[in-house]
């Protein structure tokens, strides 16, 4: 059966009207399976292919139309149109925060296995074995310099992917960005006491502002830009819908 009913062009609309992607594949779908059975019966019942495709269409009505039900359906938009603040703006640095916290408290359990595994308590050691420090440090820096990259690049990848041009979500993103190019995070001992400690530089100043400052830079530039990019694209190439 031909398709004259614009499914790409439903489905754009419920996008940028907050309908979340799922259900907006459900929704076409559906709606597919519907034209197909109206096209079946109206064949059974005598109608050419023409005819038939023409009256299954007919009784589905234009994607305006459709659109227009299905958005004043409130049950249908996502959280993030409902409370694009919280979703874009609070959530990113909350969760990076969230994330810091959990890589410290992850070093506990760690040392302490390394720790009993190595009966430092019988056998005391000047110092940790030097792969170890360098698998934590090692890990810890990793941390650093990911993790917020990863996070900015998920919520941009979520807005795009929900055709959303949110002023809320470059708020989110630039707040995510400093602060995950703001903190510190590493490992160290106290060779006679056998204790670590983690320092976080959360606010300036830094130990190292020029460090800090291009890990903020690049958190910016490898999420915000491209993010800025595409809302300049679709605001110039795909003009917004009714």
């Amino acid at each position: 059966m031909p398709d004259r009913f614009d499914y790409q062009s439903l489905a754009t609309r419920l996008l940028r009207g907050g309908v979340a992607p799922r259900r907006v594949r459900r929704i076409v779908g559906e709606l597919q399976d519907h034209a197909q059975s109206l096209h079946a019966d109206a064949v059974a019942e005598g109608m050419d292919e023409a005819d038939a495709a023409s009256w299954a269409f007919a009784r589905l009505g234009s994607e305006q139309q459709v659109a227009k039900e299905m958005l004043a359906r409130p049950e249908l938009r996502s959280w993030s149109a409902r409370w694009p603040w919280a979703v874009y703006a609070l959530m990113p640095p909350l969760l990076m925060a969230a994330l810091v916290v959990l890589m410290v408290l992850a070093l506990g359990p760690v040392i302490d296995l390394y720790v009993v595994h190595w009966e430092w308590e019988t056998s005391p050691a000047p110092l940790p074995h030097a792969w170890f420090m360098s698998a934590v440090n090692g890990t810890l820096a990793t941390f650093k310099y990911v993790a917020p990259l990863l996070l900015c690049a998920a919520f941009c990848s979520m807005a795009v992917l929900r055709l959303s041009r949110s002023p809320w979500l470059i708020a989110g993103i630039v707040a995510t960005a400093v602060l995950g190019g703001s903190f510190d995070i590493y490992m160290t001992w106290e060779a006679e006491l056998w204790t670590t400690s983690v320092n976080l530089f959360l606010l300036p100043p830094y130990p190292d502002p020029q460090a800090h400052g291009l890990r903020i830079a690049a958190n910016l530039l490898l999420t915000l830009t491209p993010y800025l990019y595409w809302c300049f694209h679709q605001k110039r190439g795909q003009p917004e819908t009714a």
